[in-house]
């Protein structure tokens, strides 16, 4: 009878393929999933941040520091004097929290200002109804305020941030980080999935079942 893939594969039949991160979401890119390859790359800060600050329990806080510590990768939250939504940090975990807890990136408007210890805009003289957030593929990241008829003070502000851009950005801190003298030497740190690579080994397949007793007792 045929081995399955319910069995222990013999040690010299494995053949562990490793896959980084960083690597996976840009062929997730090139492919054009761009929802998979959002959704994995803004994992990248989870999953780094665990290791450059073990120490750290609160999961947004970690989340934030590797975010600023290594990618940083931000839009600008001032235009003139008035206060602009800006995709930073906090905006990037919120992204991340929105699209891998409820499926969607309908952030709430707040987390795109500045905000003081206790969570409340620095500046208290933004409309949040007149804010919108959204993602795009094919063009570059935009911050912008429109208004009509000389109508400033119900401007309309608009954060529109590159899927690609973003990807590719925490990608780079992700490579960075491994580059970094202080992780370098230490290959156990660096994250890996590491799944067997059995496409070449015909004498196994897959079996979603188990096996039954006669079977087992072949």
């Amino acid at each position: 009878m045929m081995p399955t893939g319910n069995r222990r594969l013999a040690s010299q039949m494995m053949n562990p393929m490793e896959i980084s991160l960083a690597d996976e979401v840009r062929k997730t890119l090139q492919a054009e999933c761009y929802g998979a390859a959002l959704a994995l790359a803004l994992t990248i800060p989870d999953a780094y941040g665990q290791i450059a600050f073990p120490e750290e329990k609160k999961v947004g806080k970690r989340y934030m520091d590797w975010y600023r510590q290594y990618c940083g990768y931000a839009l600008s939250s001032r235009m003139g004097k008035d206060p602009m939504p800006a995709f930073d940090a906090l905006a990037c975990y919120k992204l991340r929290c929105e699209l891998l807890h409820n499926g969607d990136a309908n952030m709430e408007t707040k987390y795109l200002y500045e905000l003081d210890d206790q969570g409340k805009l620095m500046r208290n003289d933004v409309n949040l109804e007149h804010v919108s957030f959204s993602l795009r593929i094919g063009l570059s990241s935009k911050l912008g305020k429109t208004w009509e008829h000389d109508d400033e003070e119900n401007a309309e502000y608009s954060l529109v941030v590159s899927v690609e851009e973003l990807c590719l950005a925490l990608c780079d801190a992700a490579d960075r980080f491994d580059r970094n003298t202080e992780t370098q030497c230490r290959p156990e740190l660096r994250l890996r999935i590491v799944i067997d690579d059995l496409r070449n080994v015909t004498a196994y397949r897959w079996r979603s079942k188990p096996l039954s007793a006669d079977e087992v007792a072949e």
